[in-house]
């Protein structure tokens, strides 16, 4: 878990890009109390990439599990 530069979509967005290029698919995509949740699956794991922005700042946590 990290903060970034930018929005919470912008964050969810890159982090989902790259996830894609790298050949993952997403799963889910939802909001729940303004995170933005996106579950990627791929390559034997399972990707969960929440971001959110509170008090100017945005946070992005991502969770990498094997399948």
């Amino acid at each position: 878990m990290w903060q970034v530069e930018g929005t919470d979509s912008d964050a969810a967005d890159s982090y989902g890009d790259l996830l894609v290029s790298a050949g993952y698919s997403l799963e889910r995509d939802s909001n729940l109390d303004g995170a933005i949740m996106r579950d990627y699956t791929g390559m034997g794991t399972f990707v969960s990439v929440v971001a959110s922005e509170s008090d100017g700042q945005t946070t992005i946590s991502v969770t990498d599990i094997p399948e």
